[in-house]
């Protein structure tokens, strides 16, 4: 009689891919173009599901467009000891917030090369340099885990090198990779065709990781022979074991044993965490059998460090002999053999796992240097200063010209002085979709990087705008009440959505520290408006916004729109959740200086 085959152990990692949406326009990823429905996206309750974990890695499109990862991360934190978020970096404030708040927080930086090229690979401009920013602010905050990566492809492997040189100065973490086709990236052509040049690079960088003291680098040496052995077309060094220690979520609650099915090959899912009881009934199901046996005779040649990590670990004797071998030829003054690839491992693997090449790429190749600007990526809108006016306190507002720019009331632009893309910042556009003139309200901030030079612009200034982003958007429903919820500036997309729409049943309920900041409320409805003003006396009432919603009676059915202060707009959603305003009808925007 067969033994049954042994039951497999529960996983120890995890990637939950928490959205689609994304503030990027990769040349490489085309997750951009099919964002999730929030309203569909999982929740962090129903994360609850998981087992006990060694890892968690919270991923996208952009993580940091979930106005809930702060719940997201709390739920893997209980699950795991170790979190990290995978991040474009470009949302510097709302990173360096978060991190502040879970300081155990891991966090890497996707930067695919020096600003040019990062810049025009990733879609936005100052990518490079917020990038940049928030590793040095989580530096500054003291956050220890903290690194960036490069997705090598034809055009950023000479930069590559340079990024490593920049960690090793910064002490930073620095990951690899070699971009991939997958259902996940909604791509299919992303093939390395200067391949020489490209696996030339990374023999270079094997060297310099082989020189380094740390054993830890010297296993990543060994990663990266397994990027140019993949980037070549071989079959992989040791074999996949994708949905064994390892998992993907995605957005709509599916688990998936890895991120780089296609489904011109095969593509299933163990199941969905919200059809079932238990974890174990997925992990343990005969839907997972099936998987694992999809995973065994796979196709894909794939080298991701999500799934060579774990085999790298398991079979370990095979790369600690290479690294040992490598590490002496290295100690002696020599290079790696160039060229010189090991056959795959023999670890029992089946053998028609990796046995079949991508299709032959007949396309053209976009290269860096036949590149002009496209549809994919933001074009730069000029617009002329018209006025800046002051408002309160340090706030103002900036009027300019409009020249046909399109927008949805609720959303935002990054704004940069004319050819001055190092010092930009995203604020909401105030002004309504049928004027004929932009205004954005700012508050002041002595020590910041552009808004102080915003306010000393003079009428026929230029400032160049991209974007416009964000889904902060009104709700059209006639059968509720619409509640504006706002601190300080963060009026300002309110104003837009009432001089756009015709809204017949709304309330403002606007906070403020001083009496005269309620010039920012200016033209609104007065008996349509709630004040609160918390230092002195002079508004609807003395106290704060979360004073007023613990003492009035709360809608279950109206619509909730919040936006400002981070910590106040957290403040406020925690009192609506507890009063019993279902998360689908609470939307929210986050204010920040710098």
């Amino acid at each position: 009689m067969t033994a049954p085959a042994p039951r497999a152990p529960l996983p120890t990692d995890v990637s939950i891919i928490t959205t689609y949406r994304c503030c990027m326009k990769c040349k490489m990823c085309n997750i951009w173009r099919y964002p999730t429905e929030i309203a569909q996206e999982i929740r962090a309750e129903e994360l609850e599901i998981l087992p006990q974990l060694k890892f968690v890695n919270i991923t996208g499109g952009e993580p940091f467009v979930r106005r809930d990862l702060d719940e997201i991360v709390e739920v893997s934190f209980r699950k795991a000891p170790r979190v990290v978020i995978s991040t474009s970096g470009y949302q510097v404030d709302e990173i360096l917030a978060l991190a502040e708040k879970f300081p155990r927080i891991g966090i890497r930086v996707s930067i695919e090369g020096l600003s040019t090229i990062n810049d025009y690979l990733r879609g936005r401009d100052s990518g490079f340099d917020r990038g940049l920013k928030t590793l040095l602010g989580l530096r500054r905050l003291g956050i220890k885990d903290i690194g960036f990566g490069i997705t090598v492809s034809n055009n950023n492997s000479a930069d590559m090198l340079e990024l490593y040189e920049l960690s090793k100065n910064l002490k930073m973490e620095f990951a690899t990779a070699a971009y991939h086709n997958s259902y996940y990236f909604h791509k299919d052509d992303n093939v390395i065709t200067n391949q020489d040049e490209v696996c030339n690079n990374f023999y270079e960088l094997i060297d310099r990781l082989l020189e380094e003291r740390n054993p830890k680098s010297w296993f990543r040496a060994f990663f990266n022979l397994g990027l140019i052995n993949y980037i070549k077309g071989n079959r992989r060094l040791l074999p996949c074991e994708a949905g064994t220690v390892n998992f993907f979520i995605e957005p709509y609650g599916d688990v998936y044993p890895c991120n780089g099915l296609e489904e011109r090959y095969w593509k299933e899912s163990f199941g969905n965490i919200r059809q079932v009881k238990s974890f174990e009934d997925i992990w343990y199901g005969p839907q997972a059998d099936k998987v694992r046996s999809l995973v065994r005779t796979c196709p894909k040649n794939c080298w991701m460090v999500g799934t060579a990590a774990p085999v790298m670990k398991k079979y370990l004797r095979h790369p600690a002999t290479w690294v040992l071998k490598n590490k002496l030829r290295s100690m002696a003054g020599r290079k790696i053999e160039r060229g010189k690839l090991p056959l795959p491992f023999d670890v029992g693997q089946d053998p028609r796992q990796g046995d079949l090449r991508e299709p032959e790429h007949t396309g053209e190749v976009e290269t860096f240097d036949n590149y002009s600007e496209s549809a994919d990526t933001d074009r730069r809108h000029t617009v002329t200063v018209v006025a800046v006016e002051p408002l309160a306190g340090e706030a103002f507002l900036l009027r300019t010209t409009r020249g046909g720019y399109d927008f949805i009331p609720g959303q935002n632009v990054s704004i940069a002085l004319h050819l001055d893309y190092a010092r930009s910042k995203d604020f909401s556009i105030c002004s309504g979709q049928a004027d004929d003139f932009l205004e954005f309200m700012i508050k002041g901030n002595r020590a910041g990087t552009i808004t102080p030079l915003l306010r000393t612009l003079e009428p026929g200034a230029k400032l160049d705008l991209t974007g416009p982003y964000g889904e902060f958007f009104y709700r059209a429903d006639e059968k509720c009440r619409h509640v504006f919820l706002a601190t300080g500036i963060g009026i300002g997309p309110f104003r837009s959505f009432l001089r756009s729409f015709t809204i017949p049943d709304y309330l403002v309920v606007h906070g403020v520290r001083r009496k005269a900041d309620l010039a920012l409320a200016a033209g609104i409805d007065p008996t349509r408006l709630v004040t609160c003003v918390s230092r002195e006396d002079g508004g609807t009432l003395r106290g704060r916004i979360t004073d007023y919603l613990r003492n009035t009676e709360l809608g279950v059915r109206d619509f909730y729109y919040l936006s400002g202060n981070p910590f106040a707009v957290k403040d406020v959603f925690d009192i609506l959740s507890q009063r019993g305003v279902p998360r689908e009808r609470i939307v929210r925007e986050f204010y920040y200086t710098y």
